[in-house]
């Protein structure tokens, strides 16, 4: 796509930007709706209050994104690249992140909520104070090895 393009302020509705690349550019309030971006690369861009509502961004490369002030929802995100994402406080629910790549990305304080999380490994990625859901909740103890049982009548 290009470098340094500033989408700051703009709406996206229904938009496909497959396979693109991102370098230096800044989505600043940049709201993108049922948009497809399945394949793109972002690198060394900025995302402060970036709006993702629904649309597929399955394989996209956030590897390394600060993304602490956006708010995705209710979006396609599987085998996307998250490595070591900035994501403490973000508003990331009921995303698909199945088979998403997770290592080190800190989701520190995020709202989980509704998000398929089988792909969030306990060990490699920090989770203080995130917002989660009874079943992520039972997902994630699962990932911790914990056996989970349903409690016991009292006799």
């Amino acid at each position: 796509m290009g470098e340094g393009f500033r989408f700051n302020d703009s709406t996206h509705t229904d938009t496909a930007l497959v396979s693109c690349s991102f370098a230096g550019c800044s989505f600043f309030d940049a709201t993108f709706s049922r948009c497809k971006l399945v394949g793109s690369r972002f690198d060394r861009c900025s995302f402060d209050l970036l709006k993702v509502r629904g649309g597929d961004w399955s394989c996209v490369g956030l590897a390394g994104a600060d993304l602490r002030h956006a708010r995705l929802a209710a979006s396609r995100m599987r085998e996307a690249d998250l490595n070591a994402a900035h994501c403490r406080g973000a508003s990331m629910q009921h995303l698909d992140l199945g088979g998403a790549w997770l290592t080190g990305v800190d989701l520190s304080g995020a709202d989980l909520r509704g998000s398929e999380m089988r792909a969030v490994d306990p060990w490699t990625v920090k989770l203080t104070g995130a917002i989660i859901d009874y079943g992520q909740a039972a997902t994630i103890a699962a990932g911790l090895g914990l056996d989970i049982r349903p409690e016991l009548d009292h006799p």
